[in-house]
């Protein structure tokens, strides 16, 4: 594990067991509702297999779980191992398989699942645009042609007021109330400094289209403090159109429903 990854499992660790309660009372309970949007839309088509990375203490693989109504196999990663202690915890975590794992390093063979998804954790993955990117092209290739990567991720609000008041909260109530409810300062102010560093929704997008994915399109929520992001992996066919429409400087960027 590289020394910038090393360093953020390292934060996390001591905060698993609060870590659910603080995401709650910071985000007022709309994480809850965030996640179901991006469940709702990742369990479209009826995919058979998803796979939740860098699943934390279970919020996303448990709604996949209880949404896709036992219908989907359920594979949830986290690299670190308190987390998944929670999640292991958790009502219904015995019909999900949970695995300790890398998200640049997945432990899985070529094309294995219909569809993936990360939630809250794209951020976390950005301690470098080289393990960004890995981590992404993992994502890729665990996905069978066709299949879909949904994420859905805080964002740059493209309202400039709402982007004043998020950065007020980020920078005033984020590391006092997470301190306060896990014990961990640093963890916090790490966690609020993701959100202000991280990439715009067009931002992201981008480089899902440059990492190999195509038909990328997003959908804001909340004002725009969240984005959900839908990504395609193509068939062989599809990626040599994609590559000619990249050429000629075409994108397929769209809303969605």
């Amino acid at each position: 594990m590289m020394r910038e990854a090393q360093a953020v499992h390292d934060l996390f660790t001591p905060i698993a067991p609060t870590y659910r309660v603080a995401n709650r009372a910071l985000t007022f309970g709309l994480d809850g509702y965030w996640r179901w949007r991006a469940a709702r839309r990742a369990l479209r088509g009826d995919p058979a297999s998803a796979l939740d990375v860098c699943a934390g203490t279970g919020e996303m693989a448990g709604c996949l779980r209880r949404f896709g109504r036992g219908r989907v196999a359920v594979t949830a990663v986290d690299f670190c191992e308190a987390m998944l202690d929670e999640a292991r915890r958790r009502s219904g975590a015995d019909a999900i398989t949970f695995l300790l794992a890398d998200a640049s390093r997945l432990p899985f063979t070529n094309e294995s699942f219909d569809v993936t998804t990360i939630s809250f954790a794209l951020r976390n993955l950005n301690v470098t645009a080289d393990r960004f990117a890995v981590c992404l092209r993992e994502c890729l290739r665990v996905l069978r042609p066709g299949g879909r990567l949904i994420t859905v991720e805080t964002t740059q609000p493209p309202r400039v007021l709402v982007r004043w008041v998020l950065r007020r909260f980020l920078g005033i109530v984020v590391p006092r109330l997470g301190a306060w409810l896990s014990g961990s300062r640093p963890a916090y102010a790490y966690l609020s400094g993701t959100i202000s560093r991280f990439h715009g929704a067009p931002q992201l997008a981008a480089i899902l289209r440059d990492i190999g994915f195509g038909r990328v399109n997003y959908r804001y929520l909340t004002f725009g403090l969240v984005a959900i992001h839908q990504a395609v992996k193509p068939a062989a066919r599809e990626n040599r159109e994609r590559m000619r429409i990249d050429a000629n400087g075409e994108h397929d960027e769209r809303s969605f429903a």
